[in-house]
């Protein structure tokens, strides 16, 4: 049986090695740091004497993917999520509060409640925002998004910068759509917000490495690639650090999967174009002295979660 070597330990390696267990492929996996998940992960912060996620992640319930990693893994109570979706909004500039809740009927048929929409808003707001549905290459959400009144600076400009790190002006109209889609779209219980109960490395992460791992497959750590040697048609060995036995693990029928990021695959493969532009997000954590009440009435999650600011971005390139 030939070999699926899948280089790149982060989430997208890791849920690819996971669907080639779940097909009986012998697969290994290989990766650079000392440990799997990438961005997706935990660690222990001696300053707060905690165990904090990597930038944490909000899992919203019109991601089936996610989904079905946690359920192929068995790992699916690892997510608390809320009751019923809504998103406490506050406004800085006059100190109003409002919670958001959507309907759980898919748009435009929710917003046809005037209690159900932002305030001042009405359901031809909502409507023209249908829009994205035409959007080329190039357009951006501000272009599209015309005539949609209040909405764009009370739902529609936190929702861009949250889901695509991006301002109305540049973000791309077309990569939003199937987020508006997918979620408002679909009704309340795909808006529905989840959150790991201990943490991403102990709820995503090393939960899918047992199962490879059950499977027959093989972690290889701290195991960088240095080059990729092809024909032209097909890879014939991989090197690793300069290591012989490792790049004598290709044997010839063999398959390798990239599960890197765009910097990495340009470095190994420089014929492959791949988007270089980053932004990043900056996560600020603290430490509470005492429990506190969430927005909204909503229980805290775990330690993890709790005493973590909500992530923050930055325009910085």
């Amino acid at each position: 049986m030939a070999t699926v070597h899948v280089i790149g330990a982060g989430m997208a390696g890791l849920s690819c090695a996971v669907e080639l267990v779940k097909a009986r492929q012998r697969v290994v996996l290989w990766e650079a740091a000392a440990q799997a998940g990438g961005r997706c992960r935990s660690f222990h912060d001696a300053t707060l004497d905690r165990t904090i996620d990597n930038g944490n992640h909000l899992i919203l319930g019109a991601n089936p993917a996610v989904f079905g990693y946690l359920e192929t893994i068995g790992a699916r109570d690892g997510l608390g999520g809320q009751g019923r979706a809504g998103f406490p909004f506050v406004d800085l500039r006059s100190g109003g509060r409002r919670d958001g809740r959507p309907h759980s009927r898919a748009l435009p048929l929710g917003v046809m409640a005037p209690g159900r929409r932002v305030p001042s808003s009405r359901a031809r707001h909502y409507l023209a925002g249908l829009a994205l549905a035409r959007a080329q290459d190039g357009d951006t959400a501000a272009e599209r998004m015309r005539g949609t009144g209040p909405l764009l600076e009370r739902l529609w400009e936190p929702l861009i910068v949250a889901v695509l790190n991006a301002s109305v002006e540049e973000a791309s109209a077309r990569l939003l759509w199937p987020v508006l889609r997918l979620t408002f779209g679909k009704g309340e219980a795909a808006c529905r917000a989840y959150l790991t109960r201990d943490g991403l490395g102990t709820d995503l992460v090393e939960p899918g490495l047992r199962y490879v791992e059950r499977g027959g497959g093989r972690l290889l750590y701290n195991r960088r690639l240095r080059a990729i040697e092809h024909d032209g048609r097909a890879v014939t060995a991989l090197d690793f650090a300069g290591d012989g036995d490792d790049a004598a693990a290709f044997a010839p029928g063999d398959v390798a999967v990239l599960a890197v990021t765009p910097q990495v695959c340009t470095q190994l493969l420089p014929e492959i174009p791949a988007p270089l532009e980053t932004r990043p997000i900056v996560n600020a954590h603290f430490r509470l002295d005492r429990p506190v009440p969430m927005p909204g009435g909503a229980a805290p999650g775990s330690s993890t979660t709790a005493g973590c600011a909500p992530s923050s971005t930055t325009g910085a390139r």
